[in-house]
């Protein structure tokens, strides 16, 4: 399933951070400002599509 969340009017300075979790069950962040990524897409390794878009408009 595919979900899709665009986030408008947000701070382009705002600082953004996703929960990852590996293959293996380890976790690990990414952090970014919202100015650095227009788009970020988060997808399980073995998915053919991303699970997740995050779009900053």
């Amino acid at each position: 399933m595919k979900r899709e969340n665009n986030l408008t009017n947000i701070d382009e300075t705002a600082m953004l951070t996703f929960l990852t979790e590996t293959k293996n069950g380890e976790f690990g962040v990414i952090s970014t400002t919202a100015s650095q990524l227009p788009r970020i897409e988060v997808r399980r390794e073995d998915a053919a599509e991303p699970v997740y878009y995050y779009s900053f408009q």
